[in-house]
């Protein structure tokens, strides 16, 4: 891994290989969470809370809309590591949304 004090400062052509690995070794650590998420498309049955299924394997932190084919309102009820539950103003709108 390189480190910065690998850096010998005599001009930037010879630091951006020692720039590049450090930060290429830092990305390949640090989670993002905003690009671990998951798009779903669900069916409602009911407008009672429904449990959809998620592969994140942990509790959810965010979720968007992405389109929907009837004109309904949709919140979250509850969530865990391997679901999200949603209700819907409407027994028979397909959700498209995306989970993180």
């Amino acid at each position: 891994m390189a480190d910065l004090r690998d850096l010998s400062g005599a001009s930037y052509e010879e630091d951006f290989p020692v720039l590049k690995e450090y930060l290429e070794d830092i990305a390949q650590h640090t989670r993002m969470s905003d690009l671990e998420g998951q798009i779903i498309t669900h069916t409602f049955t009911t407008t009672s809370a429904e449990e959809i299924p998620h592969k994140l394997g942990r509790d959810t932190v965010n979720w968007v809309i992405l389109d929907k084919d009837v004109a309904a309102t949709v919140h979250k009820t509850t969530s865990s590591t391997s679901t999200i539950s949603l209700a819907s103003s409407s027994s028979s709108l397909v959700l498209k949304f995306y989970v993180e």
